[in-house]
């Protein structure tokens, strides 16, 4: 069953109506260069749309609703500044609150 449902999860990521696979969420400073190089990788490999927290940072509230309507995948570019950024914990909290991997 839990085989099952995984596999699922994945197709509905890979084909699903969202027009985010992957939110990149991080510090900008050190590891900016970082998470250009991942977004540009995961750009390649799934030939899906990876959004860039840095590249829409204008407007917080379009950017929170983003990650809670159009994203699979929030991944999180840990370092010892990112819980100290209200935004990185806004885009942290909305996607628990509405179910983003």
């Amino acid at each position: 069953l839990g085989i099952g449902f995984g596999l699922f999860k994945f197709i509905s990521w890979m084909h699903g109506s969202k027009q985010y696979l992957f939110f990149i969420s991080g510090h900008r400073g050190r590891l900016s260069i970082l998470a250009r190089q991942l977004q540009l990788m995961l750009n390649h490999l799934t030939s899906r749309r990876v959004y860039l927290d840095v590249d829409e940072m204008g407007d917080l509230d379009s950017v929170f609703f983003v990650v809670r309507t159009d994203v699979h995948v929030l991944l999180v570019l840990f370092s010892h500044q990112v819980l100290r950024k209200f935004w990185c914990v806004g885009e942290l909290v909305s996607a628990v609150k509405n179910g983003v991997a």
